[in-house]
């Protein structure tokens, strides 16, 4: 009987950290972007209109983390201040970012800003995992002194074996493992260093862990969090053979939907679109189920990001295809306004696929030829009101046209008529 997913610290779950929607476009800049450049000039009007139906700090792009915690690592804390003053932007964020640069005096002057233990603990949390990530061993070591409890000293370490495995650091993730007391505990920080070798590519590294796995069970738990890793990461060809590992239905579905969440929190919704035709294009009946598993999924964590307009959200429909839109629509929160755009989503899509174009270009294109069709019917309009001489518009009906043409005919004829007669006036 093979083990479920043990649960991981919660930090080391990462389960709001995600790229930015627009990642994926390249002519697009992202909302990630707009608010870490208008926090450095304070322009509050620019990123009020970013932010306006969503919380400053749910805008998040990989292991930056959010627009605060990137000017917090790079020093930056007029901005940061702004940013935390007038926008709210979380404490933990903060901390992380500037235990990631390595600003220890200004991650411990944070701790002065919570109200409890609970808070400050939130608080050394997120710096133990910058710290490691950013190699800082002798600062994320230090950290482990607020640990009061087990159960608190496994959080902290659980943050340290994933930021040190998330940024390559192989000797530091090791010697996290010297820290275990319990077999559950090295298991759990096993789980950490794997997913964390995983998100950040190091496909060598997580490997190993799975050499150190003591049972089966253990090592399918481990390949779980591997396969989820790498689908947070983007690495999708390291994420595409772990699954061909599995060759029965439960564990393929394991393991698709490790993936499917992985993508969905990433940000990477290409490759998400991508894992859904790769399952409808499998023999089998279980093709269907596993898709319409998959794409609720998608939905439900598409709910945890910050989808905060209707092109936002018109877009995120559009990466997918046309199979799999309604179903995604119908699950997500805002599903009556999802549903309504699904129409126009699939024309996107189709547009996007078949001129390859981006979603920028598509939308330029589709009203471009909008616009031309308009113009063309409007043309059509005027020059049949002219030929008529300002009768009735042939557009509302097929009748007025037939009268017009009519008229017309007959007053040819008459003029034509009354020609012939002057001719005739004139020769006599």
């Amino acid at each position: 009987m093979r083990s479920n997913f043990f649960r991981l610290p919660e930090d080391t779950q990462h389960s709001s950290t995600i790229d930015s929607l627009q990642s994926e476009h390249k002519d697009e800049v992202s909302p990630f972007d707009i608010i870490y450049n208008a926090a450095k000039d304070k322009n509050e009007k620019i990123i009020t209109s970013v932010v306006s139906a969503a919380c400053v700090d749910d805008i998040q792009k990989g292991s930056e983390g959010t627009p605060v915690s990137k000017l917090a690592s790079e020093g930056q804390h007029e901005a940061v201040n702004f940013l935390r003053t007038k926008f709210n932007a979380s404490l933990s964020w903060i901390a992380y970012g500037y235990a990631l640069g390595g600003h220890v005096n200004a991650a411990n002057d944070l701790l002065k800003l919570a109200a409890t233990h609970s808070d400050r603990f939130a608080l050394w949390k997120k710096m133990a995992l910058g710290y490691a990530l950013g190699g800082y061993v002798n600062s994320a070591n230090d950290v482990l002194k607020h640990a009061a409890t087990p159960d608190d000293q496994l959080a902290l370490l659980g943050n340290i074996a994933l930021g040190y495995a998330l940024g390559g650091h192989v000797n530091a993730a090791n010697d996290v493992l010297k820290h275990a007391e319990l077999p559950t505990d090295r298991l759990t920080l096993l789980g950490c260093i794997a997913l964390g070798y995983a998100r950040g590519g190091h496909v060598n590294a997580a490997n190993d862990v799975l050499k150190l796995a003591e049972t089966p069970s253990d090592r399918y738990a481990l390949l779980q969090l591997m396969a989820g890793g790498y689908a947070i990461g983007g690495h999708v060809n390291a994420a595409n053979d772990l699954l061909e590992l599995e060759a029965t239905f439960a564990d393929q579905i394991v393991f698709l939907v490790s993936m499917a969440v992985g993508y969905t929190i990433g940000g990477h919704l290409n490759a998400a679109n991508d894992l859904l035709k790769l399952v409808l294009t499998s023999d089998g009946l279980d093709s269907l189920l596993k898709s319409f598993v998959l794409s609720k999924i998608i939905a439900d964590n598409l709910n945890k990001i910050a989808i905060s307009n209707e092109r936002a959200l018109l877009k995120t429909l559009a990466t997918f295809d046309p199979d799999s839109q309604y179903i995604i629509a119908s699950k997500l929160s805002n599903y009556k306004e999802a549903l309504e755009l699904v129409p126009k989503a699939i024309e996107l899509n189709t547009v996007m696929k078949t001129q390859k174009l981006t979603f920028n270009q598509a939308m330029v294109w589709i009203q471009q030829k909008t616009d031309t069709a308009n113009t063309r019917a409007d043309n059509s309009v005027v020059s049949t009101k002219s030929a008529a001489g300002g009768g009735t518009d042939i557009a509302t009906s097929d009748a007025s046209a037939i009268n017009i043409n009519a008229l017309s005919a007959r007053a040819t004829e008459k003029a034509t008529s009354e020609k012939n007669d002057t001719t005739s006036l004139k020769l006599k």
